[in-house]
């Protein structure tokens, strides 16, 4: 799904360490790269922002996007988006949202 970008451009799954360690830091940290969040192979998944409701708005969409792919998968074979189109995706975010609606009557010829 394309709100994935907001995470990165690609999700990484950290290789496998034991709960609670300094290993799995590690590993968390390393395999995220500069993304904003990463799966922890055989645990779960760890989101980062530059504020706590920006780092779980990130982990609600990236639960999102595993729950389309999911549902996806049982008809066969989902689409990717190429690097191409994550490239447009990740431009179109930048603004998203920022442009400003005029609201009012309509005016003769906008129709």
């Amino acid at each position: 799904h394309y709100l994935v970008a907001l995470a990165g451009r690609k999700i990484p799954v950290a290789p496998y360490a034991c709960f609670g360690t300094p290993e799995l830091a590690r590993s968390a940290a390393g395999s995220m790269g500069d993304g904003k969040a990463v799966l922890l192979a055989n645990h779960g998944m760890v989101s980062v922002g530059r504020s706590l409701s920006e780092a779980f708005r990130i982990a609600e969409t990236v639960e999102f996007a595993a729950m389309v792919y999911s549902k996806a998968l049982t008809l066969g074979e989902p689409r990717v988006l190429s690097d191409a189109e994550v490239d447009r995706v990740m431009d179109a975010l930048k603004d998203y949202g920022s442009s400003v609606i005029q609201t009012g009557p309509l005016k003769e010829g906008d129709r």
